[in-house]
């Protein structure tokens, strides 16, 4: 029997209701460390399967060795936003998973992501974001989405700007 669209819309407005506490308790609990070194260890060990992440400087040095010269800089890539990163004590650190490895190309994608976390986070929100589990995506981790369910990652992105403040684990 086909349920009819109150019943439909009643059960899609309980399951948001339902991951909006789930997200609040998740914020109050503060289970990923914030700007600290527990914070960046937290980081560095989250990202670790997708890729890693690499200082601005060693990045950079990669980048100019391994790219053709009418590529665009980090320093531009960065300033641009055209890639993600964020700072730890001065220094720029950038998430691997938004390069192809095998040829250091971009993968555009990721800055529809970016675009949507922005609106309610700053850089290190964003990263934090990306390495804790989600309750849009039933506990898993948007970074370890990323290749498998892109989609549902974007969704749950733009899901944020409902709930989040502009530093949440600050």
């Amino acid at each position: 029997m086909q349920e009819d669209n109150v019943s439909i819309l009643s059960r899609h407005d309980a399951a948001n209701a339902e991951c909006s506490m789930q997200h609040e308790s998740v914020v109050r609990r503060n289970t990923a460390p914030g700007p600290s070194s527990s914070g960046f260890v937290f980081l560095l060990l989250a990202y670790r399967s997708s890729g890693g992440m690499l200082n601005g400087e060693d990045l950079g040095q990669i980048l100019t060795a391994y790219r053709r010269p009418e590529d665009a800089s980090l320093a531009t890539l960065i300033a641009t936003r055209a890639l993600f990163c964020f700072t730890w004590r001065s220094v720029v650190w950038v998430p691997m998973f938004q390069f192809d490895l095998r040829d250091l190309t971009i993968n555009v994608k990721c800055r529809s992501i970016f675009l949507e976390l922005e609106k309610s986070f700053d850089d290190w929100g964003a990263a934090s974001w990306l390495a804790q589990p989600n309750c849009y995506l039933n506990e898993k981790k948007p970074i370890d989405l990323l290749e498998s369910d892109f989609h549902a990652v974007l969704d749950a992105a733009g899901s944020e700007k409902c709930h989040a403040t502009r530093t949440p684990f600050a």
